[in-house]
């Protein structure tokens, strides 16, 4: 009687928790990667910005040292 008792379905179901927890590990590495790429790539984009700035900076400065020594030039 025991036999009969036993859920033909239940090994199946067993096998399909399986299934679904697997594929939420996978989402949940994949969405993992995800934001550990967004950080790195934010980061580089960060450093590269302020490297931008500092090359800004730096042209800035040159174009103003070239109107002063023009300038200078220019009374002479």
């Amino acid at each position: 009687m025991a036999k009969y008792n036993k859920d033909p379905i239940a090994p199946k179901a067993k096998a399909g928790r399986k299934d679904i927890a697997k594929k939420c590990l996978d989402i949940n590495s994949l969405f993992l990667t995800k934001i550990n790429y967004f950080c790195n790539t934010g980061y580089d984009l960060h450093k590269n910005f302020y490297q931008y700035l500092l090359h800004l900076d730096q042209l800035r400065e040159f174009f103003h040292n070239l109107t002063n020594l023009k300038s200078t030039l220019s009374k002479f």
